[in-house]
């Protein structure tokens, strides 16, 4: 099988890469690490995430879990969907790393992972489980059939993407492949991981509407019988400099945000009238970015498309 694109993955260790070196030294895609736990961060993230969309290429974030129950790895997804949002659209994955536990027991490592997965998902994300051959083999079984709806980013360091035999011992092809953790990529500082993917999962992502790309739809707020709606649904042009106005309709505390901060914000007017809410789209640059809902109740979906001219 061949590769479909080569890409790297970092977290706060590697500072602020430069990632217009990484797209041109011909790398794709770039995973970032975004949270771990319930409480914590990634503090580079946010500015990491802009900037290699900024220089075009394909990202996606992953989650640390530390969660050895069903209860807190529900209180972890909660966490990361709070912050993934806000990083949204995505066209790679969203992963869960799993690793380095001790004194757990596979079931309970596996029972956290899948309620964690099952939490995500739900949310309309593309999700993929980190794990090695250790933890493929005895915590989640993958040869024989175990989260065989889930897709594999697979860490096994061989150095060479094509030494991986991730048919052979997972019995079935790997998304994503981490053959390297000490790959030398311009851009960025040191030693970096490295990985592949088998399929254009971009393309996959958007066509399915995952990851913030879905389609405008009507979501149930917190009140009974009442909706969250936009007055605008269709995608726009606005010019540097320009403002625009988005209407939103339903209960109070619905906020609306985009996808790329570099291209647009989203201000709110702060003038509730009856049930409708305000919020200026400010163009800042040129480029287009998503125009996302954020429900009180913790629903989102995407509005419409801005383009920046």
């Amino acid at each position: 099988m061949g590769f479909a694109m080569t890409g790297i993955d970092v977290s706060n260790w590697k500072g602020f890469p430069n990632f217009s070196e990484v797209k041109n030294a011909g790398y794709g895609f770039m995973m970032h690490k975004l949270t771990e736990g319930h409480t914590y961060l990634d503090p580079c993230a946010h500015k990491n995430i802009q900037n290699a969309k900024a220089a075009g290429l394909h990202v996606g974030v992953y989650h640390f879990l530390k969660a050895t129950t069903a209860l807190s790895a529900k209180q972890e997804a909660e966490f990361f969907l709070s912050k993934v949002r806000q990083e949204l659209p995505l066209d790679m994955p969203v992963a869960l790393d799993v690793e380095a536990f001790s004194g757990v027991s596979a079931s309970a490592i596996a029972a956290a992972a899948r309620e964690w997965i099952n939490v995500v998902s739900a949310e309309g994300m593309y999700v993929a489980l980190y794990i090695n051959k250790d933890y493929a083999d005895r915590v989640f079984n993958v040869k024989g059939g175990g989260f065989k709806d889930i897709a594999i980013w697979y860490a096994r360091y061989t150095g060479n993407a094509g030494a991986v035999h991730d048919v052979q011992e997972l019995g079935r092809p790997a998304e994503m492949i981490q053959y390297s953790d000490s790959g030398s990529v311009p851009g960025v500082a040191g030693k970096v991981d490295v990985n592949v993917v088998r399929d254009n999962l971009p393309e996959v992502i958007v066509k399915k509407g995952l990851n913030g790309y879905s389609s405008p739809v009507l979501r149930k707020s917190v009140l009974p019988n009442a909706e969250v709606v936009s007055d605008t649904t269709q995608d726009f042009t606005l010019s540097v400099g320009h403002v625009y106005q988005l209407k939103i309709t339903g209960p109070a505390g619905t906020v609306v945000n985009t996808g790329n901060g570099k291209v647009a914000i989203a201000i709110p007017r702060n003038a509730r009238t009856g049930n409708d809410d305000f919020w200026f789209i400010v163009g800042i640059s040129k480029g287009t970015t998503g125009i996302y809902v954020h429900e009180k109740s913790g629903g989102m979906f995407k509005t419409c498309d801005v383009k920046i001219i």
